[in-house]
């Protein structure tokens, strides 16, 4: 006869488990949109990891109150205003990115846009075939 156990505490490494996962599906997402998209440029493994870290920061502090300022705006583009957004945090990353002398870089408006939307597929895409959510 089988005994079952359960466990009542959660597991502790689970936080740090699906940041490392969240971190890891970012810088897929840049060094794809480094690929794809021929505005975005990642030059090597540390700008990549550096461009990560600040696209993160940028979109955890900021993005939230830039939506919440443009909510109007989001609301009557029916959420395609997000994309604005997420181009204007990547832009801002590589801005970021250059002043720390990182070779990431964003050449402009529209290679912002795709590269954001590259960024975005690929954490939907991951999203919907992992459970670390």
């Amino acid at each position: 006869m089988p005994v079952y156990s359960v466990r009542l505490t959660p597991d502790p490494d689970a936080p740090l488990r699906a940041l490392l996962f969240r971190a890891l599906v970012n810088a897929l997402g840049l060094w794809l949109a480094s690929l794809i998209v021929p505005g975005v440029h990642v030059d090597d493994w540390q700008s990549l990891v550096v461009g990560t870290a600040l696209f993160a920061i940028v979109n955890t502090l900021l993005k939230p109150l830039a939506a919440f300022v443009s909510c109007f705006l989001i609301v009557m583009t029916f959420g395609l205003f997000l994309l604005v957004l997420n181009a204007a945090m990547l832009a801002l990353a590589a801005w970021l990115a250059g002043g720390l002398g990182m070779n990431f870089r964003v050449d402009g408006f529209w290679s912002a846009v795709f590269g954001a939307l590259v960024i975005s597929i690929d954490r939907k895409s991951t999203r919907l075939n992992s459970s670390h959510t």
